[in-house]
């Protein structure tokens, strides 16, 4: 891996935790978010809540360029702090994206 390789990092959460998701993951230097809202697709109902499945259909998609070496340090946060390892709290995943140097 050669320094200034980038990824594209997605997030998608509920929208209640954007603002610190977005504060926490600024910790890892040269990022940048594009912030797209949008609704999930599931509705709640009671057989959902009977599994203890809380259901928010608010949810927020950030889309950012972050360096390889400093994408490692997004995770660990993500799963740190926000607990992206559990259920119900997010989903977040990198795309290489080739060619693109800094």
């Amino acid at each position: 891996m050669s320094k200034g390789e980038v990824v594209a990092l997605f997030v998608i959460a509920n929208r209640n935790i954007k603002d610190e998701l977005i504060k926490e993951l600024t910790e890892c230097k040269e990022m940048f978010f594009h912030t797209v809202y949008g609704k999930g697709s599931v509705k709640s109902n009671q057989f959902l809540q009977a599994f203890g499945f809380h259901v928010e259909q608010e949810k927020v998609l950030l889309i950012g360029l972050i360096s390889r070496e400093n994408s490692a340090r997004a995770f660990d946060i993500l799963i740190e702090r926000f607990k992206f390892n559990k259920p119900n709290t997010g989903i977040a995943f990198s795309v290489p994206i080739d060619k693109l140097k800094y």
